[in-house]
Order: structure tokens, then C-alpha cells, then sequence
């Protein structure tokens, strides 16, 4: 999947990742200097890391609460479980619109899969397993309208916590300056 809402270019590679190692020596920096309250993974897509687990227990030894910014894609039931273990409290979920057409045009979905029945699946599991739920609005020219049915459709699924964000036209978004609202959109 990639929205075009993305920081990054699509198709654009990284040409190095910092490892493991490197990661955690970056973060107990990052502690050390600032004393964070709380911690949140996002991406991209967090659960694409394959030691995202690895760096959320090294988080919990800070024993601060963890959100974790995500499209709910890639999350099975384990990962609920080794979460709830781990000190993540909260998921945030991109809906953005109560029309699955329209969600899945803006998340733009690589494969035949449905980015707007995972984000639905993913809410519910994680409310299954008690964590707070918040999902993220990314107001756009193609789903503006859709949001009071967006968040009844939230409400319906019981999140109580919504955020409504603007859409930004960096990285992928460059290509989308259409689709930015002003004041005059959202009456």
C-alpha cells in the first residue's frame, strides 16, 4: 500500500536503514536528552520493521505508555497480544472516509486487498484487546464531505478518540496539490 499522502516519494528506496543495534543507541540518546512522557512508532508502516518488536520492548524498559501509528495491514492477533504485554496502550488507524471507495482511492492499496476492511478489522481487534483507539481523518478534496459519516462510523465501531488532520502536500502528497481544502470546503 502507499497513500499518497506519504512523506516520501513513492517508489523511492532508502538507501540504508540503521539496524537493530543502532536504532536502540539512537533512542537511548533520544531518552536521555529529552525524558519523553510517551512514545510513538509510525512510518510508513511500523509493522513492516522486522524488529519493531524488538525496539517496543526496548521502549518498555523506559516504562512510559507506546502508540503505534499504523494502516492496521499487516496486524495479527499476536501482535495484539505481544503489544498489550509490551506497554503500547493506544493504535492510531487512518479512516479516511466512511466510503470504502474513497478510503481505499486515498490509501491507494498496492494489491487487490481492502485498505479501508483492514483499517475496520484492525479497530476492532484492538479494541477486542482493550487498547485505546484513535483513528486519523486526513482531510482531502475526495473525502471532506464524508466526514460526519466518518466519525458515526467511528462512534458506531466505539472510538472515542478522533484526529482530524490537513492533508500534506510533501513527498507523494507534491503530486496531489489539488486535493488540499481551505475554510470554504469544510462548511
Amino acid at each position: 500500500m502507499y497513500c499518497y499522502n506519504a512523506w516520501k516519494n513513492h517508489g523511492e528506496s532508502i538507501p540504508t536503514e540503521l539496524n537493530t543495534k543502532d536504532t536502540i543507541n539512537m533512542l537511548e540518546t533520544a531518552f536521555q536528552q529529552m525524558h519523553p512522557k510517551r512514545f510513538f512508532f509510525s512510518g510508513g508502516e511500523p509493522f513492516m520493521r522486522p524488529d519493531l518488536r524488538d525496539l517496543i520492548q526496548f521502549v518498555h524498559t523506559k516504562k512510559i505508555p507506546i502508540s503505534i501509528i499504523s494502516n492496521g495491514a499487516l496486524l495479527e492477533d499476536d501482535d495484539f497480544h505481544f503489544c498489550r504485554q509490551n506497554g503500547v496502550d493506544t493504535f492510531e488507524f487512518t479512516l479516511l472516509s466512511s466510503d470504502k471507495k474513497i478510503h481505499n482511492e486515498l490509501a491507494r492499496p498496492k494489491s487487490n486487498f481492502s485498505a479501508f476492511d483492514n483499517a475496520i478489522l484492525a479497530t476492532q481487534k484492538a479494541l477486542q484487546y482493550h487498547f485505546n483507539v484513535v483513528h486519523v481523518f486526513v482531510a482531502t478534496h475526495k473525502n471532506v464531505k464524508t466526514l460526519p459519516t466518518t466519525l458515526e462510523l467511528s462512534y458506531a465501531l466505539g472510538v472515542r478518540t478522533f484526529l482530524l488532520n490537513r492533508f500534506n502536500p510533501a513527498g507523494e502528497g507534491a503530486k496531489h496539490l489539488q486535493e488540499q481544502i481551505g475554510r470554504a470546503s469544510c462548511r
